[in-house]
């Protein structure tokens, strides 16, 4: 390890997780800093690409077309690649979720009139049952996916079948 990260940074990294929060309070070295960025939550990587890392890049403050790989990744396929994950990262919702489980959590403490489902005093309970009942049904909801996905199979293989016959027979 870099003699310029200091242990509560390493510890940070370790724990993972960090928050967009969380990392807006940090004051780190650059050393440190690419030491975290593993461990951002999909929503804060976002936010910090975003927000921090485009609009201070030398490469996106021009007018003209990228000239170099390089120029290129950062200006065309960065942003391209971010605006993409943003839309698949379960953060949709406009909070940051580490998982499936937290945001079941959430989707039911907003629907039974909670405002701000991460601040009840059972939030962690409620994803833990979230996550304990996912993770039972796991073995269900993959023979369910495998019999509709048999079944697609089936029906895609009927109609290639009747309209070969159909063919045949006129």
């Amino acid at each position: 390890m870099n003699p310029s990260v200091r242990q509560e940074f390493i510890d940070l990294a370790a724990r993972g997780n960090i928050t967009w929060e969380e990392y807006q309070g940090i004051r780190c070295n650059s050393y440190e800093q690419e030491v975290l960025y593993p461990a951002m939550t999909d929503d804060c990587l976002i936010r910090l690409i975003n927000t921090v890392m485009i609009p201070n890049s030398s490469f996106c403050r021009t007018s003209r077309p990228a000239a170099t790989y390089d120029e290129s990744i950062v200006t065309n396929f960065i942003p391209i690649l971010v605006s993409r994950l943003s839309l698949r990262s379960p953060g949709h919702l406009g909070d940051s979720f580490m998982c499936m489980a937290e945001e079941i959590a959430f989707l039911i403490l907003r629907q039974l009139g909670f405002g701000e489902p991460k601040l009840h005093p059972q939030w962690k309970n409620c994803v833990d049952l979230a996550q304990k009942k996912i993770d039972e049904n796991m073995n269900l909801m993959e023979q369910i996916a495998g019999r509709a996905a048999r079944s697609e199979f089936r029906k895609s293989n009927w109609h290639k079948l009747r309209d070969w016959l159909l063919k045949r027979i006129a």
